[in-house]
Protein backbone atom coordinates (compact mmCIF):
# COMPACT_ATOMS: atom_id res chain seq x y z
CA UNK A 1 0.00 0.00 0.00
CA UNK A 2 0.93 3.63 0.30
CA UNK A 3 3.03 3.15 3.43
CA UNK A 4 5.06 0.40 1.75
CA UNK A 5 5.61 2.57 -1.31
CA UNK A 6 6.72 5.48 0.88
CA UNK A 7 9.13 3.22 2.75
CA UNK A 8 10.57 1.89 -0.52
CA UNK A 9 11.11 5.47 -1.76
CA UNK A 10 12.79 6.42 1.50
CA UNK A 11 15.06 3.37 1.29
CA UNK A 12 15.92 4.23 -2.31
CA UNK A 13 16.74 7.82 -1.29
CA UNK A 14 18.89 6.56 1.59
CA UNK A 15 20.74 4.17 -0.73
CA UNK A 16 21.34 6.97 -3.23
CA UNK A 17 22.78 9.18 -0.48
CA UNK A 18 25.12 6.37 0.61
CA UNK A 19 26.40 6.05 -2.95
CA UNK A 20 27.49 9.70 -2.93
CA UNK A 21 30.95 8.80 -1.62
CA UNK A 22 31.93 5.46 -3.19
CA UNK A 23 35.25 5.32 -1.31
CA UNK A 24 33.69 5.26 2.18
CA UNK A 25 33.70 1.75 3.63
CA UNK A 26 30.98 2.51 6.17
CA UNK A 27 28.61 3.60 3.41
CA UNK A 28 29.11 0.28 1.63
CA UNK A 29 28.52 -1.60 4.89
CA UNK A 30 25.28 0.33 5.39
CA UNK A 31 24.24 -0.37 1.80
CA UNK A 32 24.97 -4.05 2.37
CA UNK A 33 22.76 -4.09 5.45
CA UNK A 34 19.97 -2.24 3.61
CA UNK A 35 20.20 -4.66 0.68
CA UNK A 36 20.12 -7.59 3.08
CA UNK A 37 17.00 -6.24 4.76
CA UNK A 38 15.39 -5.80 1.35
CA UNK A 39 16.17 -9.41 0.39
CA UNK A 40 18.81 -8.48 -2.17
CA UNK A 41 21.45 -10.98 -1.12
CA UNK A 42 23.71 -10.68 -4.19
CA UNK A 43 23.80 -6.90 -3.89
CA UNK A 44 24.38 -7.12 -0.13
CA UNK A 45 27.29 -9.50 -0.69
CA UNK A 46 28.84 -7.16 -3.25
CA UNK A 47 28.52 -4.13 -0.97
CA UNK A 48 29.94 -5.99 2.04
CA UNK A 49 32.87 -7.22 -0.06
CA UNK A 50 33.57 -3.62 -1.09
CA UNK A 51 33.32 -2.39 2.50
CA UNK A 52 35.75 -5.06 3.71
CA UNK A 53 38.18 -4.25 0.91
CA UNK A 54 38.08 -0.51 1.68
CA UNK A 55 38.49 -0.98 5.44
CA UNK A 56 39.64 -4.45 6.53
CA UNK A 57 39.62 -3.31 10.18
CA UNK A 58 35.85 -2.61 10.22
CA UNK A 59 34.00 -5.55 11.81
CA UNK A 60 30.57 -4.60 10.44
CA UNK A 61 30.86 -6.37 7.07
CA UNK A 62 31.73 -9.56 8.94
CA UNK A 63 28.90 -9.13 11.42
CA UNK A 64 26.44 -8.61 8.59
CA UNK A 65 27.82 -11.63 6.70
CA UNK A 66 27.26 -13.64 9.87
CA UNK A 67 23.67 -12.49 9.95
CA UNK A 68 23.29 -13.59 6.32
CA UNK A 69 24.72 -17.02 7.14
CA UNK A 70 22.58 -17.46 10.26
CA UNK A 71 19.41 -16.49 8.42
CA UNK A 72 20.31 -19.16 5.89
CA UNK A 73 20.78 -21.74 8.66
CA UNK A 74 24.56 -21.88 8.14
CA UNK A 75 25.44 -21.46 11.81
CA UNK A 76 29.02 -22.75 11.54
CA UNK A 77 29.72 -20.11 8.89
CA UNK A 78 28.06 -17.45 11.03
CA UNK A 79 30.20 -18.39 14.03
CA UNK A 80 33.36 -18.26 11.94
CA UNK A 81 32.75 -14.74 10.62
CA UNK A 82 31.45 -13.45 13.95
CA UNK A 83 34.62 -14.71 15.64
CA UNK A 84 36.64 -12.89 12.98
CA UNK A 85 34.61 -9.74 13.68
CA UNK A 86 35.25 -10.15 17.41
CA UNK A 87 38.98 -10.44 16.72
CA UNK A 88 38.79 -7.04 15.02
CA UNK A 89 36.68 -5.47 17.78
CA UNK A 90 36.26 -7.53 20.96
CA UNK A 91 33.76 -4.98 22.28
CA UNK A 92 31.43 -5.07 19.28
CA UNK A 93 27.88 -4.86 20.68
CA UNK A 94 26.22 -8.23 21.25
CA UNK A 95 28.90 -10.18 19.38
CA UNK A 96 29.25 -12.73 22.18
CA UNK A 97 25.48 -13.19 22.28
CA UNK A 98 25.35 -13.75 18.51
CA UNK A 99 28.11 -16.36 18.71
CA UNK A 100 26.51 -18.11 21.69
CA UNK A 101 23.09 -18.26 20.01
CA UNK A 102 24.58 -19.67 16.79
CA UNK A 103 26.54 -22.27 18.80
CA UNK A 104 23.33 -23.25 20.61
CA UNK A 105 21.47 -23.65 17.32
CA UNK A 106 24.34 -25.61 15.82
CA UNK A 107 24.19 -28.10 18.71
CA UNK A 108 20.37 -28.34 18.68
CA UNK A 109 18.95 -31.61 17.37
CA UNK A 110 17.37 -31.36 13.94
CA UNK A 111 13.66 -31.78 13.24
Amino acid sequence: GPAGAALARAEDDYAASLRTFPDVAGDHASLGWLDLQRGRVAEATRELDTAARLDPADPRPLVYRGVMAARDGRYADAIKVWRAAKALDPGYPNIDRLIAEAEKRLRAPGP
